[in-house]
């Protein structure tokens, strides 16, 4: 499964290298403040990251109610194979 993912993310890094470099149109961003130029690959970087980090900071109280719900889980597995070892004898 490592192996896959690896290739897997090699082949989505060479995609977006590959975007970023047809990419490279600069494009106009006010600010309220101000206003600058950035290239539009550049943009569409910082907002694709700040997306994913907004959607994995989101779903880290899930996760984490998951991994307590293995934990709880492995331990009445391990309490109850004992009983059945002991209905056993």
């Amino acid at each position: 499964m490592g192996g896959f993912r690896l290739v897997l993310g090699f082949l989505l890094a060479i995609a977006i290298a590959m975007f970023g470099v047809r990419n490279l149109h600069t494009v106009l961003v006010e600010y309220y403040f101000g206003k600058n130029e950035f290239p539009l690959f550049y943009i569409l970087i910082v907002t694709f990251s700040f997306g994913f980090f907004i959607c994995w900071f989101a779903g880290l109280p899930e996760r984490f109610r998951s991994k307590r719900h293995i934990r709880f889980l492995e331990k009445r597995v391990s309490s109850l194979g004992g009983e059945v070892r002991r209905d056993q004898n």
